[in-house]
C-alpha cells in the first residue's frame, strides 16, 4: 500500500491518495514520486472547484443584493 496526502494550496489536507498493487505486492522506486505528482494535481483540482463554487456563491449574493437595491430605489416609500 502506498498512501500520499493531498495538500491544498492553504496547506490543509483535502484527502489521501492510496494505491495498492495486489499482483506484485510492492512498488518500483519511481511510483512514489508519480503518486505525489498525481496527488498534487488532484488537490489543485479540488481547490479550483472550491474556488469556482465560492465565486458562484458570491455572484449570486451580489445579484440578489443589486436586485433588492434596485427595487428599493424604485419604490422609496415602500
Amino acid at each position: 500500500l502506498l498512501a500520499v496526502p493531498m495538500v491544498g494550496q492553504g496547506g490543509d489536507i483535502v484527502g489521501v491518495l492510496q494505491a495498492f498493487d495486489p499482483a506484485r505486492g510492492h512498488f518500483d522506486d519511481d511510483a512514489e514520486p508519480l503518486l505525489h505528482q498525481v496527488a498534487y494535481m488532484t488537490a489543485t483540482a479540488i481547490d479550483r472547484v472550491r474556488l469556482v463554487d465560492d465565486l458562484r456563491d458570491a455572484d449570486r449574493r451580489k445579484t440578489t443584493f443589486l436586485a433588492t437595491l434596485a427595487h428599493e430605489l424604485r419604490n422609496p416609500l415602500a
